[in-house]
């Protein structure tokens, strides 16, 4: 194994030392310099060169590093400095679109400053977040076609359409002004998802190197700069897209890169995304019904040559398979209505019906075994005509102004056509006797005026497999960091969940926080009487503490498990209270943070209330946050496919799902909640959790015990 080298370490040392010397105020932190150094002995041992040698065992650094340790410099520099040395790229991937823009605009410019590492980087994004020249001018007046997607797309009335259009003009004239780059995150208003589909486009809708508006192109000028990028920033989901594809197709080949992933607690979940498919069978029929007038379209740019190869029953053979194949869907939406085990009344509008251990009944395995080979067809089908398109293209056979407009309207067939096939694969396969079952379901949703329609999905429960052969025997060295990577003190979970538990080339380091938090914090537990399960009263219970427990002048967080908690404590709040009351939901949570940083710097009281995804990746520093409230532990129910389906599953292995699984999540999920309070080493304040399970039982001070270390007011 390749030991870390001499020019390396002097690059790492040289960079740490320029950055003390040149950043105001800086105090050395001992658990960044710990994890400079973890990480120069774990990943110095990549290889060198762009060749994985025979038999290597990727470097792996996991490493807790918590608030205010300094994360980001703490394996940038020693990758960076490794990268440089060993003649690789360094990747770095977050979980979040805030964290991947915080890097680029101020972490790696702030470094790259004051560290005097010679090194540039670039953010990648995926094809769909610029917009698509050729096709904006289409929607702009530049071609005789109309929208080519308003017969896919919800039906725009006048103001709609009249707002779509103002919006399309508005782009079009920046972009040819440059005031704008083509970035969707770029541009300071916002598109609706809707408009913003028809002017972007995925790799199956863009004509590549012979589009005739490549010069202009947003994402090949983002492109071309990742060529001459020593770091390329990217995110959890462009990166897994790209080693699905295999690898290097917009990212940096994996053999020749490190890779650093930030916000590492939200991996297994983003795997267990990209592994999943689903499709509507009524959407499905709709789009299906207009293959037809694509393909027409398609075959009638093809040079003759292609036409004479294709045959004079290329089309009717094509319809006839698409019918087949609409004609199968419309026998399982009718068999699903009819022997569904669906409630769907004017209560519930949405029934899911999960096959229990992922085993698919013989009725759904009869229509699959007609679906998937009538679509694997009629992919077929589509993909030949685009990659004849592209060859006619290259060859200048084909008029690249037709093909402009044909290729996206070929590109939304062949994409929605992919998806039909990748879901009833999964569907049908054997699961292996030894691994963990894939989760598979139907969902009945009344759609109102399109009537009930039914969603076929299915995923892995378990994102190792795919994680170990998508990303860790991929990469030269790997760091995976978090500020929450434990559960319970622990990496079990963490490392089970990302396939890592076997992995020998692991190593572990759960690093403390600089922060002073026995003299900074307090963890005040409220003698509650109501056990959180009653929910009327524990409901009236948090009511009645609010009147006392809240500091109407005060900076406070207060967090819930669910909306229908949240809105019946803040409704029952004396209105002097509810006044200074903002709720997630009721504005965009940018807004919202605003709004109560408004409000504390003009000296007055704030309480922002919030579920789930409130409880993370929120800044409220200093005085912006000094009283964090929980109202009940973090729990979530496995009701959902994949979690009931893991829960099935661990109870068949003998095992108990809630401490598993449950409580083990519910602990990190607490400590992310309690991470909001100190933000900085100054920051002040108390947390309090009214939920008396965590001193009642057992679990519940586990949990308490894995908090940090802040002064504990119990009762």
């Amino acid at each position: 194994m390749t030991t870390l080298e001499e020019d390396a370490k002097n690059l790492i040392r040289e960079a740490y030392k320029n950055l003390g010397e040149n950043t105001p105020g800086f105090r050395p932190r001992a658990a960044q310099r710990q994890m400079v150094g973890s990480i120069a002995t774990r990943v110095g041992r990549a290889y060198k060169g762009d060749k994985r040698p025979e038999g290597y065992t990727t470097p792996i650094s996991v490493i807790e590093a918590g608030t205010g340790t300094g994360k980001t410099y703490g394996y940038s520099i020693p990758l960076i400095a490794l990268a440089l040395s060993k003649g690789k790229k360094l990747i770095v991937s977050t979980g979040t679109v805030a964290l991947q823009e915080q890097i680029v605009a101020k972490d790696l410019p702030d470094l790259l400053a004051r560290s005097l590492l010679p090194f540039n980087f670039v953010l990648a994004k995926g094809r769909r977040r610029y917009v698509c020249t050729s096709r904006l001018q289409q929607e702009t007046g530049g071609s005789e076609q109309g929208s080519i997607f308003e017969s896919y797309d919800a039906p725009a009335g006048g103001d709609r359409q009249a707002a779509r259009v103002q919006i399309y003009s508005s782009l079009m004239e920046a972009f040819r002004n440059k005031t704008w780059s083509g970035d969707r995150d770029a541009w300071s208003e916002h598109i609706p998802d809707q408009d913003w589909s028809v002017i972007s486009t995925d790799r199956h809708g863009c004509t590549g190197y012979q589009c005739s508006h490549r010069s202009e192109c947003p994402f090949f000028a983002a492109r071309a700069k990742m060529d001459d990028a020593d770091v390329v920033v990217t995110n959890h989901d462009l990166l897994l897209s790209d080693l699905a594809m295999g690898g290097g197709v917009i990212l940096p080949n994996p053999q020749e890169a490190l890779l650093a992933i930030d916000e590492g607690h939200h991996l297994p979940d983003k795997a267990l995304e990209h592994g999943s498919s689903a499709h509507w069978v009524g959407g499905a029929r709709d789009w299906l019904g207009k293959v037809g007038k694509v393909v027409q379209s398609a075959y009638a740019c093809l040079p003759e040559n292609d036409k004479k190869q294709l045959g004079t029953n290329f089309q009717f053979t094509t319809d006839k398979d698409v019918g087949d194949l609409n004609a199968v869907l419309s026998r399982l939406s009718g068999s699903l209505f009819t022997d569904g085990p669906f409630k769907i009344d004017g209560k519930q509008d949405e029934d899911t019906w999960r096959f229990q251990h992922g085993k698919v009944p013989e009725q759904m395995r009869v229509f699959g075994n007609e679906i998937l080979p009538l679509a694997k067809k009629t992919h077929k089908t589509l993909r030949d005509l685009s990659e004849r398109i592209r060859e006619g293209i290259q060859e200048k056979q084909i008029d690249t102004a037709k093909a402009e407009i044909v290729m996206p309207e070929l590109g939304f067939m062949l994409s929605r056509t992919e998806n039909v096939v990748d879901t009833w694969k999964l569907m049908l396969e054997d699961d292996e006797t030894e691994r963990a079952p894939l989760a598979r379901w139907i969902t009945a949703k009344n759609k109102g005026a399109t009537g009930l329609d039914y969603l076929v999905a299915a995923s892995p429960i378990d994102a190792g497999a795919m994680l170990n052969n998508l990303v860790w025997n991929r990469f030269a060295g790997v760091v995976v960091t978090s500020a929450t990577l434990t559960a319970l003190g622990r990496f079990d979970l963490f490392l089970q969940r990302t396939g890592l538990t076997e992995h020998a080339g692991v190593e572990t380091h759960r690093l403390q926080s600089p922060f002073n938090y026995q003299n900074n914090g307090v963890i005040e537990v409220p003698p509650f009487k109501a056990d959180p399960k009653d929910a009327e009263a524990h409901t009236t219970e948090i009511i009645g503490w609010c009147r006392k427990g809240i500091d109407p002048a005060g900076a406070t967080l207060m967090l819930f498990s669910s909306y229908r908690q949240l809105r019946a404590v803040r409704d029952a709040l004396p209105e002097a209270l509810k006044a200074i009351v903002k709720v997630q939901g009721d504005l965009p949570k940018s807004e919202l943070i605003r709004l109560h940083k408004a409000a504390v710097d003009a000296g007055q009281g704030s309480v922002i209330m919030g579920v789930d995804s409130m409880g993370e990746g929120i800044d409220l520093p200093g005085n912006y946050c000094t009283h964090v409230v929980i109202a009940k532990l973090p729990f979530t129910v496995p009701t959902t496919p994949i979690e009931a389906a893991t829960a099935e599953w661990v109870e068949a292995r003998g095992g108990k799902p809630f401490f598993e699984i449950t409580v083990p999540a519910a602990s990190t999920k607490l400590i992310q909640r309690v991470g909001r309070l100190l933000r900085t080493e100054e920051d002040t304040g108390r947390v309090s959790i009214l939920d008396n399970r965590i001193i009642t039982k057992g679990y519940g001070r586990d949990m308490l015990r894995a908090l940090p270390p802040m002064r504990r007011e119990v009762g």
